[in-house]
């Protein structure tokens, strides 16, 4: 009987990471095809260039969703190594 116990012990420590979500959290540069640059650090999104902005950002799944102050609100999915945004934007990440 322990042996049976010790049995399934281990498969369901080899299977706990079975269902995971798949998605990378988003962190480090990303820049688009017109060199605009975006940082995420932690829960912060910097939009640098001429007038540099900084807002938090939320990720759920494989979806960003941020807004700079008195623009418009983005959303973002994540593609592999890259951000596509609702505005059609792509932005390749860089480091």
């Amino acid at each position: 009987m322990k042996r049976i116990a010790a049995v399934f012990i281990f498969v369901s420590a080899v299977l706990s990471g079975c269902g995971e979500p798949t998605h990378k959290t988003v962190s480090g540069a990303y820049v688009d095809k017109d060199g605009s640059t975006l940082v995420f650090v932690g829960n912060r999104v910097k939009a640098l260039g001429v007038v540099p902005r900084e807002t938090s950002f939320t990720q759920v799944g494989d979806t960003v969703t941020y807004k700079f102050a008195g623009g418009y609100s983005v959303q973002a999915t994540v593609s592999g190594d890259s951000l596509i945004t609702n505005y059609g934007y792509v932005y390749k990440k860089v480091d």
